[in-house]
C-alpha cells in the first residue's frame, strides 16, 4: 500500500517499529513488572516520566503532554545517561530536539520538553554508583 511507504504514514510506522525494537532489546522494557516501575507526574506542565529497571539496567521515558515547550528539573538516577530515542528529532519529522544526547546526573537533570514529544533514555550501567 503506498500510504506505508511514503510520508507522514511511513515515518510513524518506521517509528512504531523503533519502539517495538526497544521493547524486545531493553531488557527493562521486555521485562514489565509493576514492581520495578516508578511513575512520576507533573500535572501543571503536563509532563509524565516512567521509570523501569531491571537489575541495574534502568530506561526512563518522559513524556510531554503539553502544546509548549517545557523547561522542567527531573529526577534521575545517578550514572552516564544516553538518549536512545526522541520524537523531537528530524527523523521523526519533529522540529529538532533540545534535550542531551548524553550526560551525566546526579540526581537531577534540567530538560527543555519540546511540545507533544517523547524521548527515552538509557542509563550505561558500566557506571558505579
Amino acid at each position: 500500500h503506498l500510504l506505508k511507504r511514503e510520508g507522514k504514514f511511513c515515518t510513524l510506522r518506521e517509528f512504531y517499529g523503533e519502539l517495538l525494537r526497544m521493547r524486545r532489546e531493553l531488557k527493562p522494557l521486555a521485562e514489565l513488572s509493576k514492581k520495578r516501575c516508578d511513575v512520576l507526574g507533573f500535572d501543571n506542565d503536563r509532563v509524565l516520566v516512567l521509570r523501569r529497571w531491571s537489575g541495574s539496567d534502568i530506561v526512563t521515558t518522559v513524556l510531554n503532554f503539553n502544546t509548549v515547550p517545557v523547561l522542567l528539573a527531573l529526577p534521575m538516577v545517578a550514572g552516564r545517561w544516553r538518549k536512545v530515542l526522541d520524537s523531537s528529532d528530524p527523523r521523526w519529522r519533529g522540529a529538532g530536539s533540545t534535550l542531551p544526547l548524553e550526560f551525566e546526573s546526579v540526581e537531577c537533570m534540567d530538560f527543555n520538553l519540546t511540545p507533544a514529544s517523547v524521548a527515552l533514555f538509557v542509563r550505561d550501567n558500566q557506571i558505579k554508583e
